[in-house]
Parts: structure tokens; C-alpha cells; sequence
């Protein structure tokens, strides 16, 4: 190998290392924000919407608003998939963080049923920020450095959840309410949101993004791909009921 070439893959490597701790900081204050919501989402319905008055009609209501956070983000993660390879990580990560930061205003603002819901559904479809930013990393990434990457963009998700579930119980034990609780985490999302359109490079390059394609921006284009896939159509049932299981434990 020659000199040149040792010098650009030195160069290469150093600025994948240094979009990965740019795009580890989006990570984390996004999962902060997961983890600080965690703390009041609940207790939002029965405490706030209702005044505690009505539980079964907030335990209806939140029901209401879980069915359809999940059948849009059955919607949104093949949508945000097939516009990130159209428009870039970058782009689709903002659009994503957005569409968080304005749920969660909707919801500390919100007096009617139709506003919480349609604010549960634009969650939902724009919840694709894991797949979004682990296909950052797999574009910043060599084979060899892929698996510890995503490791540490793993990693910094589980921290960002720990303090922010922390941060959440604190301001909650000084009597900050769920809705404010909500605004606060609008706030750091539309910060991030400026920090990612301002400071986070785009990880693909011009000549590898692709046409939108519909066909793929669907669930049966999901569908349809992981059936042709036998490596995925064999991960697909331990997959699905490990995501029942998890969903179950939630509801309870």
C-alpha cells in the first residue's frame, strides 16, 4: 500500500470517528428526552387529561392513543427507510425529531381527545430514529468497525434512557407537572433537531442516494422483502413476539 493511500484511509477514518461522536450526541439528548416523557406519559392520562376523575375512560383513552402511536410507526419505518436512502440520514433524522419535538408540544397543550391522538400518531409515524441513525452508522462505518459502532451507539442509547428517566424523577419529585414535563422534552428534541441541521454531517454521499420508491415505502413492501429474504423471514418470528412481549409488559 502506498503512502497516499495510508494517508486517505487515516483521514477517512478520523472523520467517520469524528461524525460518530457528533451523531452519539444526538443519540444521547434523544433518549434523554424517551426516558424523561417515560416518567409522566402515563400518569398524563389520569392525572391531567382527567383530573383523576374518570379512570376508566384514561385507561381508554390511553389505549386509544398506544393502537395508533403503533399502527403509524407500522406506517413511518418503512417511509423514513426509503426516504433516508431518497434524501439522506440527515434529513430524514431532522424530519424525525421534529415530528417528536411537535408531539410533545401537541400533548402539554392539549384540552381534547383528537389533539392528544393526533399527536400519538405523528409520534408514531416519526419514530424511526434508531433505524435512521443506525443506517448513519453503517454508512460511517468499515466492516471491521461496524459492530463495535453500533455497540457504542447502543451504549449511549441506554445511558441517555438512564438520565433521563433520573432527570424525569427529579423534576417530577420538585413538582414539575406531566405537561411541563412534555414542553421540556419538546424543547431539548427542537434543540437537537438544531444540532443535527447545523452540526451533523450528511454520511452519504450524492451519488448513493436513490429514488423514492413506494413500493418499498409501505408495510407490504416490508413484507414482501423480508419474505424473499430468508435470513430475515427466519429472524422475523423472534423478532415479532420478543416486540408482543415488550408491548405486553408496558400495558400491564
Amino acid at each position: 500500500m502506498s503512502v497516499l493511500q495510508s494517508q486517505k484511509q487515516q483521514t477517512k477514518k478520523q472523520t467517520s470517528l469524528r461524525e460518530l461522536k457528533l451523531l452519539l450526541l444526538e443519540i444521547f439528548l434523544y433518549w434523554i428526552t424517551v426516558g424523561m416523557t417515560t416518567v409522566s406519559f402515563t400518569s398524563f392520562f389520569t392525572d391531567d387529561f382527567y383530573e383523576g376523575k374518570n379512570i376508566p375512560a384514561a385507561s381508554e383513552l390511553f389505549g386509544l392513543c398506544e393502537t395508533a402511536f403503533y399502527l403509524l410507526q407500522l406506517l413511518g419505518n418503512p417511509f423514513f427507510g426509503v426516504f433516508s436512502d431518497r434524501f439522506g440520514r440527515k434529513n430524514s433524522i431532522l424530519v424525525i425529531l421534529l415530528g417528536g419535538s411537535l408531539n410533545w408540544f401537541i400533548l402539554s397543550q392539549s384540552t381534547t381527545k383528537i389533539m392528544v391522538i393526533f399527536a400519538r400518531m405523528m409520534h408514531g409515524f416519526c419514530d424511526s430514529n434508531s433505524q435512521a441513525t443506525a443506517s448513519y452508522v453503517s454508512d460511517i462505518s468499515s466492516k471491521q468497525d461496524f459492530p463495535k459502532n453500533m455497540g457504542l451507539l447502543q451504549g449511549t442509547g441506554g445511558f441517555g434512557m438512564i438520565v433521563g428517566l433520573i432527570l424525569g424523577f427529579i423534576l417530577n419529585g420538585i413538582g414539575l407537572s406531566n405537561r411541563n414535563m412534555f414542553f421540556v422534552a419538546a424543547t431539548v428534541l427542537g434543540f437537537n433537531a438544531l444540532y443535527v441541521y447545523f452540526i451533523l454531517p450528511e454520511s452519504m454521499k450524492t451519488a448513493k442516494l436513490t429514488s423514492f420508491d413506494w413500493a418499498k415505502a409501505n408495510p407490504l413492501g416490508s413484507i414482501k422483502f423480508i419474505y424473499k429474504n430468508n435470513k430475515f423471514r427466519r429472524m422475523f418470528p423472534i423478532l415479532y413476539f420478543n416486540i408482543i412481549g415488550g408491548t405486553c409488559g408496558i400495558s400491564k
